[in-house]
């Protein structure tokens, strides 16, 4: 059983009330704003007028709202929440739908129908063949001539089905979360996709600095000589360390400044970052030396920010598919990204030429370019 708390301000009062208990059934139940049936949760969290609209939490995810529970002259302890499917299909209606266009709402199944859970009830419909309570589906009482359905399904009929999925004895259809391997869902979440598309930018520049560092100053080491102060192997170990004090400088700036700011300024001055280095690649070591040291912290100071965003945009039932796109997406773009490098070196000059090496970090500046036009994207509503 899940244990959930549940906020609200029950009976009134100035503070926040905070009470405990656990998911003891999930149910298909009546709902008293409006009459309907659907999906339920029943906790054992005391829910009294003025929790309703209130958050049930569990693991510091909301994982339904509070509105209804039973009088406590029929029972003791059985409240009500909405659980966080129906919301999250609510939300995903809202924001599809056009300005005062109706919403789509929830399906329901107009035909009357009983439960088939009587192993001899089955049998008498089924000729026998459910008598060992190895059938399911339920029986159709009447079908209203307003209905869809109406003239396909009978009364008497056995509905055992619905695209494909069985109808059990008591009327439940399970539904699979999709098939393995299926990342529609994830393709579909804009905001988590703003986050992994702008991983994937990021790491593409990220792996072409690293993979071709240790070249770029032996460029610089040997047409300037004992100038360079660092020898490559040194360059690279110092690259490579700045990446931790980065990463945190990265989170805390997405703490203060929000995450979509902080991450495209982080993006876009690393770009610009990598113009420059690539502009002087022929001029004085020192100055080189010190937009290298300054790129080994713009480039790695957005990852850490950008997982975070993607695990905390993507749907919890989802949240492991999203992750493995995540990384699908960053480790293909830094696959890509040496070899990039290495066709615009050789288009420009080589590893031996100024010009190559511009070639070369205006690759990089390309990539990581694009992580902000994908957050822009994720966060811009269609017209």
């Amino acid at each position: 059983a899940q244990r959930v708390t549940v906020l609200g301000y029950p009976v009134g009062g100035n503070s926040l009330s905070v009470t405990a208990g656990i998911v003891s059934r999930v149910d298909w139940n009546d709902y008293s704003h409006g009459g309907e049936a659907n999906l339920i949760a029943t906790v054992d969290a005391p829910i009294n007028a003025g929790n309703s609209g209130g958050p049930a939490m569990h693991g510091g995810a909301v994982v339904g709202v509070a509105f209804q529970s039973l009088a406590a002259n029929e029972a003791e302890n059985i409240g009500y929440i909405v659980p966080a499917t129906l919301l999250h299909r609510l939300l995903e209606d809202v924001a599809a739908a056009a300005p005062g266009a109706p919403l789509r709402g929830f399906a329901s199944f107009a035909p009357k129908w009983q439960a088939m859970e009587n192993a001899a009830m089955r049998a008498a419909v089924f000729g026998g063949v459910a008598s060992a309570g190895g059938c399911c589906g339920v029986l159709i009482t009447k079908v209203p001539a307003t209905s869809a359905l109406h003239g396909r399904l009978l009364p008497g009929d056995a509905l055992v089905a619905v695209d494909g999925a069985p109808v059990s004895n008591d009327g439940f259809v399970r539904w699979e979360d999709g098939a393995l391997l299926d990342f529609r869902p994830v393709l579909r979440n804009r905001e988590a996709m703003g986050y992994i598309l702008g991983y994937g930018f990021h790491c593409f520049e990220l792996y072409a600095m690293r993979t071709w560092i240790v070249a770029f100053w032996t460029f610089v080491a040997a047409r300037s000589g004992p100038a360079a102060l660092l020898d490559p192997i040194t360059v690279s170990v110092l690259v490579t360390l700045l990446a931790v004090p980065a990463s945190i400088l990265g989170n805390e700036a997405s703490i203060r400044f929000g995450r979509h700011r902080a991450v495209s300024a982080i993006q876009v001055s690393s770009a610009l970052v990598a113009l420059m280095i690539g502009a002087l690649a022929g001029g004085p070591p020192l100055l080189l030396l010190a937009l290298v040291m300054l790129y080994s912290i713009t480039v790695p100071a957005d990852s850490g920010s950008l997982t975070a965003g993607m695990s905390a945009s993507a749907e919890p039932r989802l949240r492991g598919a999203t992750m493995a796109l995540h990384s699908t997406m960053g480790f293909g773009l830094s696959a890509l990204a040496g070899w990039t490098v290495g066709v615009a070196l050789d288009a420009f000059g080589g590893a031996n030429s100024a010009q190559g090496w511009f070639a070369g970090f205006a690759v990089m500046a390309a990539g990581v370019s694009l992580g902000p036009l994908a957050l822009w994207w994720s966060r811009a509503r269609a017209a």
